[in-house]
């Protein structure tokens, strides 16, 4: 008996989680860009509400996305710098 009361109560909770909806709420969505898939990423929440994406590969360089209060994309741009010997191991801060 007290094993077909744990599966019931198991059914009820599983048929439970599947209906329910989870209620979030889309503040806001900016435009799309391409995910990185190597180097390193960035992103910085500035005191007047702009959003600075970061994002650092030896190969491509660095490449700079602002975007405002809006979350309307603002700026884009990249950066060729030299970086010297860096090693797999390194890192940025």
């Amino acid at each position: 008996m007290n094993k077909i009361a744990s599966v019931l109560i198991f059914s009820i909770a599983l048929i439970g989680s599947l209906t329910t909806q989870a209620q979030f709420k889309q503040l806001a969505e900016g435009p799309v860009f391409e995910e990185p898939e190597d180097g390193f990423a960035k992103v910085l929440q500035l005191q007047n509400g702009n959003t600075i994406y970061i994002h650092i590969t030896t190969k491509d360089g660095i490449n700079i996305r602002i975007y405002d209060a809006r979350h309307a994309e603002k700026k884009v741009t990249t950066l060729s710098p030299g970086y010297g010997e860096l090693k797999k191991t390194d890192n940025v801060e």
